[in-house]
């Protein structure tokens, strides 16, 4: 079923192709067009093949290559500003613990008076600006201060030059409030006014709390580092990403930190400044962030933090559109949850400060596709920073040359598909007049005319088709000349053949007729044996049975006696069990003797026991009375005689317990010796009995060996039997087969004869039909030149 559905769809998918064929008029068009055709678009295919994977492989390099150089930037920027804030963390833990700068931060929590609180300032400050020097190109500002908000600032300014607290500045508050001993604040506009004395508009806060020499439990005050935004963007703008590649520094919230392209953002959200308006205006130009300064009220946090200051709709939110060149929120939360997830998954270990990673080239930016890396700063020193420096790179830009060249390449190759069309069409010219005039040649020969002369002198695969033609016709030539006179004779025999037909048809008639005679006789004969051999399988049948039934009582008297032989058997092992229990019984009865012995020995230290307790009885009585007469100190020996009567009466009630078990143990043992008598006289009738049983059975297997020698007269009797139903049945056997084989000779010799009449009978209708063919094969001949 399965072949013949195969055998259906491939003669179907024929049928298509023909359709096709025949719709597509490709019939209809010339070898030379089609050669042509193929020609060209096989090198087509594979010139822009060849194209396509090429660039496609060096497109793939380059933006390999790309990533590797865009990490490893990102990695030397992330190593430095590492670097550079290492040194700052490590020159704000030793100013911090410096003895003098502690030690007098530490008295003036204790000092109220003015005088010995400025005296103890002096002494701080020189000490300040000594380390300031030291750093002035990194520090725009140190500020050393005790838990009042009192203290020290370098280059000789003082608090008298801000216009509030110094405790509600942005970022002493953001320290105290986050409880920790050692935070970075990240890009902010600070408003201490003495920063305009270094032209730094934002700067970059890390706050150490101070502790005393004697006591690192509790703060003594606490120290500001404001880091220059100058001296970081100085690295960050060393770095040139290839390719046209930008990248920005983030914190933890999503604020900027450092922005090389545009410092005037750091410190703002990145999603209210990567994207605009149709005007190119963003979010925090709209919301007035852009022109805050340190003397705004509103600053009282880091500009990242600060809500809406002027608030705007949600529907004008929705319809800015995202900036070229910045990072997206897609982005931005993607590397987040990578960064999450390496941790989590333990491929980045804990104690890692630093590590990143090329996120891949799937990102679009307003539907430019773009190469993202990110390289994550954990912690400085032990203090946690959070900053992603995250960078993007156009894809088209990195593969720009490659389009140039493949556009070269494109034009080269149409050129080349152009001269290599011309060549196939000047080959299949060529190729085509050759079998032009082969087919005119075929013509003249299909008309008849075989005096053709083939004249192509070529010495291509043509050229040799030619010769092979002229060799050709001229074989043809020869053989219908043969045929001619093949066919005259063929007209003689075929009236020969007639004839013979005819005869040989009437003798093989009367043959048939003489067969079916034979035929009907072979029918009875074989009939009557078929009866005769019913019935002798009848009585071979009957003997068979008697055989059977016959073995069937050999064995049931076979095993009769093996029975009789097991029961014999069972009856002595029955004999020497019975004698066992005898001599079981015996020494039970000894043992009863003993048994009663024992009893009695019992009974007398019984008797023994209950003197003793009537004697203590006794004693305790007398015990009682001497305690009464002695009164008041007897009374706890009368207490001991009361236990000791108890006791008395606990024994001997004890004791006639005992008795009164022994009692019943004797008259058990008086009861079980007069059953062991009675046993005596059922064991003696119980051996007759046996014995008795095992006479029986030997007359029992006298009388199945007599009967046993019997069955053997007779099985040897119906053995003989056997041997001659045997004999008679392959006798029958044999006349049935040599009757059914002459049987089936007789039908197969008449099946042949009537082979025999219908090949005659075909035969007659050939000659006919090759009298017809003889006449037509000449009238064909005829139409030949020859």
């Amino acid at each position: 079923m399965a072949e013949k559905k195969t055998i259906q769809l491939k003669e179907k998918n024929k049928n298509l192709g023909k359709k096709a064929i025949k719709l597509l008029r490709f019939d209809k068009i010339g070898i030379g067009i089609k050669l042509s055709v193929s020609i060209a678009l096989i090198l087509a295919c594979s010139i822009f093949l060849i194209i396509i994977l090429s660039l496609n492989m060096i497109s793939n390099n380059m933006i390999e290559q790309a990533e590797k150089s865009t990490y490893e930037l990102l990695e030397e920027t992330g190593e430095s500003l590492k670097v550079s804030l290492k040194e700052i963390d490590r020159f704000a833990m030793h100013s911090s613990r410096e003895a003098t700068i502690s030690s007098n931060i530490e008295q003036l929590n204790v000092i109220n008076e003015e005088t010995s609180r400025a005296r103890a300032i002096s002494k701080i400050q020189p000490i300040v600006d000594t380390l300031y020097g030291s750093r002035i190109d990194s520090v725009m500002n140190m500020i050393v201060t005790d838990n009042k908000g009192d203290g020290a600032v370098a280059t000789a300014s003082s608090f008298l030059d801000l216009d509030k607290d110094y405790t509600k500045t942005i970022g002493y508050k953001e320290f105290v409030d986050s409880k920790k001993s050692s935070m970075w604040i990240d890009t902010h506009i600070t408003d201490l006014v003495f920063n305009r004395k270094s032209n730094e508009k934002r700067t970059i806060s890390l706050f150490k709390s101070v502790y005393s020499p004697t006591s690192l439990k509790n703060s003594a005050g606490v120290l500001e580092i404001c880091v220059r935004e100058s001296a970081l963007k100085d690295i960050v703008k060393k770095t040139e990403l290839p390719y046209e590649g930008k990248f920005v520094v983030l914190g933890e919230s999503g604020n900027i930190v450092l922005n090389p392209d545009n410092i005037e953002e750091n410190g703002l959200l990145l999603n209210e400044v990567n994207k605009v308006d149709e005007n190119g205006k963003t979010l925090a130009e709209f919301m007035g962030k852009t022109n805050l300064t340190y003397k705004d009220k509103i600053l009282d946090k880091p500009l990242y933090k600060l809500g809406e200051i002027k608030e705007v709709s949600q529907e004008f939110k929705n319809s800015l559109t995202e900036r070229d060149g910045y990072i997206t929120g897609q982005i931005y939360e993607t590397i987040n949850n990578r960064i999450k997830n390496l941790l989590e998954s333990g491929k980045v270990s804990e104690k890692n400060t630093t590590y990143g990673e090329v996120v891949g080239k799937d990102f679009k930016v307003n539907g430019r596709q773009m190469l993202v890396a990110y390289y994550y700063i954990r912690s400085i020193e032990g203090t946690p920073i959070n900053w992603k420096i995250i960078s993007m790179t156009p894809v088209d830009k990195i593969t720009e040359n490659i389009n140039v060249a493949s556009l070269q390449i494109i034009l080269i190759g149409l050129a080349c598909l152009l001269v290599g069309i011309g060549l196939s069409i000047f080959i299949t010219k060529d190729i085509s007049s050759g079998i032009k005039c082969l087919t005119e040649l075929m013509d003249r020969i299909k008309r008849g005319d075989l005096e053709v002369a083939c004249c192509i002198d070529r010495k291509d695969e043509i050229g040799n088709l030619a010769l092979s033609f002229g060799d050709m016709v001229s074989n043809l030539k020869a053989m219908i000349a043969g045929v001619k006179m093949a066919s005259n004779v063929a007209v003689d025999s075929s009236k020969i053949v007639s004839c013979s037909s005819q005869e040989s048809y009437a003798s093989i008639e009367q043959f048939s007729a003489m067969l079916s005679e034979v035929k009907n006789v072979i029918d009875v004969q074989a009939n009557s044996i078929e009866v005769n051999g019913q019935v002798v399988n009848e009585l071979s049948n009957q003997i068979q049975l008697i055989n059977d039934d016959f073995d069937s009582v050999s064995k049931i008297v076979s095993g009769a006696k093996e029975l009789s032989e097991d029961g014999k058997r069972s009856v002595n092992k029955l004999l020497v069990n019975a004698n066992e229990v005898k001599n079981t019984v015996s020494e039970f009865g000894k043992l009863i003797e003993t048994l009663k012995s024992e009893s009695s020995e019992i009974s007398k230290i019984i008797g023994f026991i209950r003197g003793i307790a009537n004697q203590t009885n006794m004693l305790a009585l007398n015990a009682a009375i001497e305690a009464a007469r002695a009164g008041e100190a007897g009374r706890s020996f009368s207490i001991v005689a009361t236990e000791i009567r108890v006791l008395a009466e606990q024994s001997n009630n004890s004791v006639n317990y005992i008795e009164n078990k022994l009692k019943n143990i004797s008259d058990t043992v008086l009861l079980t010796g007069e059953f062991i008598k009675s046993s005596d006289s059922v064991m003696g009738s119980h051996d007759f009995a046996v014995n008795d049983t095992i006479g029986k059975f030997d007359d029992i297997m006298k009388f199945m060996d007599n009967i046993f020698n019997q069955m053997t007269d007779i099985e040897s009797s119906l053995h003989s039997i056997e041997q001659a139903r045997i004999n008679i049945v392959g006798f029958m056997n044999n006349l049935t087969d040599s009757t059914e084989k002459t049987k089936d000779n007789v039908k197969a010799i008449y099946g042949a004869m009537d082979d025999q009449v219908e090949l005659v009978r075909h035969l007659m209708e050939l000659s006919d039909n090759l009298n017809e063919l003889s006449a037509n094969l000449e009238g064909t001949i005829n139409m030949f030149k020859v």
